[in-house]
């Protein structure tokens, strides 16, 4: 069976929102693809919302011009070094 190839859309704010169609695809069980180029920016697990002083530290990439986008999957890394 031959992926489908979803384009991301160049409007969107946050590049990662892209990524909710070719999620919403994966859950019906197609097999999907999807390229893009982010722009300079940190690109995080959502589960990082959990430590106290995300936000802060996202503001302050932000107004520094690196903007910090949260996946809606995969994951991270916690202090011990073993995937959350």
């Amino acid at each position: 069976m031959p992926f489908v190839f979803i384009e991301p859309h160049a409007a969107e704010g946050d590049p990662l929102q892209a990524e909710l169609a070719l999620l919403d695809t994966a859950a019906q069980g197609g097999l999907v693809a999807q390229l893009w180029e982010a722009p300079v920016s940190l690109v995080v697990p959502r589960s990082y919302l959990r430590y106290p002083k995300f936000e802060a530290a996202r503001d302050s990439f932000a107004r520094r011009g690196c903007p910090v986008w949260l996946r809606m999957s995969g994951a991270g890394w916690c202090r011990k070094g073993r995937a959350s």
